[in-house]
């Protein structure tokens, strides 16, 4: 029996090799192969950074197989996003102790921040 995971039945072409040929090949106003194809693409460049070490993200390789080489300016481009954007959340969520606060991602649905924020503050 074959069965079907989750990942799939939402992106189902999240581990595809290369974007669509026009973009005129959606009926959506914007392409979702493309934004699909790019954010596995980015994703893939955060996954080369955290094998060679520049941060830990245990929950990055659950969402591809792929396992690309990125060059090194790309790397440090990416690890310097990633700090900018942790020493922010980090700086908000300490701020004003026991008052709710929410952060909302604005992304195609392949960043793992909420995994790795609620794995922190399991609150």
């Amino acid at each position: 029996k074959n069965k079907t995971s989750y990942r799939s039945l939402v992106f189902p072409n999240l581990d595809r090799q290369s974007p669509p040929k026009k973009m005129e090949d959606s009926h959506l106003p914007f392409n979702s192969e493309a934004v699909q194809a790019t954010a596995v693409d980015a994703l893939v460049s955060k996954l080369h950074a955290i094998r060679l070490g520049y941060w830990n993200d245990p929950f990055a390789s659950l969402f591809t197989r792929k396992k690309d080489k990125r060059p090194p300016l790309i790397n440090r481009g990416y690890w310097t996003r990633f700090e900018a954007f942790r020493m922010i959340m980090e700086q908000f969520l300490n701020t004003l102790e026991g008052q709710p606060k929410q952060i909302i991602s604005v992304g195609s649905g392949l960043d793992t921040t909420y995994f790795t924020l609620k794995v922190k503050y399991p609150q």
